[in-house]
């Protein structure tokens, strides 16, 4: 009768109901005053009164303790008024309830635990798929905080490094009207406490994450992609608790994923740049200024990534009265195509500032062309 619960009934009844019915049930059979359970989950919450059977202890009350026979990170105990077992039987029979108790408890926790853990894998696929969605700087460093605010915390910063300091580049906080007071605690400049420990994530060898405690308590973890720093990722705790050593794994996750996706919309933002540096190359700077004739032009890719265009325009000067307009269009992109519109470009202005008539320029210009075989 003291450990064993029907299916039925246990099918019935929570956690925490089939725990007081065993808590009730020990009272009763030693006779107590009160019989109270309690569990640590090691997240920094502290114990928790599972269940109580009888009036709760006075403050610095002594009890009768016996632990829960649980797993790590799980720690419980049942507190038992009077302090002390009138006999050896009692205790045994104190000891088999905590063995069921534990069980019961460790169980449910389990169970929570698989379903925490397959919240999470939900989850960090639904980030992974916003943080590839672009490859924009600006966007991508924007969608970080967004996914971190306010499941893994109250506030959230992504500070990127330029080499020689740290960078505010998004910021997000679960209050809105407290993110005008979060922003000027972040910048233009970092308070000192924050700055050096953002400091140490920055190093070769520095920690997975490190705690703070100004503007608020949290955890800053590094972004970090192909063995170098490239940012911080600055989160302020939960409202109503501590971040757990889960949510720091969790960060450290998020932050890997983010430093990717953050250094691959830098890279693609570096190759455009230099794409549209060599397009630009190739264009003329300025049309010539002639009497009489008003030149212009326009030049609209199809494209305005990394792809360079095969096309170009040029006016030429010829002669004091002869002006050349030249408009080209090689097959294909990219840099093949760049490089055989610069050679074209640059081939026609050299022979026909030679004196050759068009015609000429042009037979010879073809019979370069040909000889490259391509």
């Amino acid at each position: 009768w003291l450990l064993h619960v029907p299916s039925a009934l246990a099918g019935q009844l929570d956690t925490e109901e089939l725990v007081t019915e065993l808590a009730h049930r020990l009272r009763e059979v030693l006779g107590a005053q009160t019989v109270l359970v309690e569990m640590d989950q090691s997240d920094g919450s502290g114990p928790e009164e599972l269940a109580c059977v009888g009036p709760p202890p006075s403050v610095g009350a002594v009890t009768w303790d016996v632990p829960l026979p649980t797993t790590a990170p799980l720690r419980g105990r049942l507190r038992i008024l009077p302090a002390t077992p009138s006999s050896a039987q009692q205790a045994d029979l104190a000891g088999l309830v905590a063995q069921r108790i534990g069980m019961i408890v460790e169980s449910d926790w389990l169970r929570g635990a698989d379903r925490r853990r397959r919240a999470w894998m939900t989850y960090l696929a639904e980030t992974s798929e916003l943080l590839s969605q672009s490859l924009d700087v600006d966007l991508a460093v924007a969608v970080v905080p967004q996914v971190v605010v306010p499941r893994l915390g109250q506030w959230c910063a992504v500070h990127l490094f330029d080499g020689s300091t740290l960078r505010l580049a998004a910021l997000t906080h679960a209050v809105e009207d407290e993110l005008p007071r979060l922003r000027a605690a972040l910048e233009p400049q970092l308070p000192n406490e924050l700055r050096s420990r953002l400091a140490t994530l920055l190093q070769p060898a520095s920690p997975d994450s490190v705690r703070f405690t100004v503007p608020s308590d949290g955890v800053a973890v590094p972004l970090r992609t192909r063995g170098r720093a490239i940012g911080t990722l600055t989160v302020g705790r939960p409202a109503s608790r501590p971040h757990t050593p889960e949510d720091v794994v969790l960060l450290g996750d998020v932050a890997r994923r983010a430093a990717l996706a953050i250094h691959n919309a830098q890279t693609t933002a570096a190759h455009i740049g230099v794409s549209q540096a060599l397009q630009q190359a190739l264009l003329p700077r300025a049309l010539p200024a002639v009497p009489g004739v008003e030149f212009a032009a326009e030049y609209l890719p199809a494209t305005t990534g990394s792809d360079v265009g095969g096309d170009f325009y040029d006016v030429i000067t010829v002669g004091p009265t002869q002006w050349l307009a030249a408009i080209g269009d090689v097959c294909g992109t990219g840099a093949r195509a760049a490089a055989r519109t610069g050679q074209v470009r640059d081939m026609l202005r050299v022979l026909t500032r030679e004196g050759r008539s068009l015609t000429r320029s042009v037979k010879v210009l073809n019979d370069v062309m040909m000889e490259t075989a391509d």
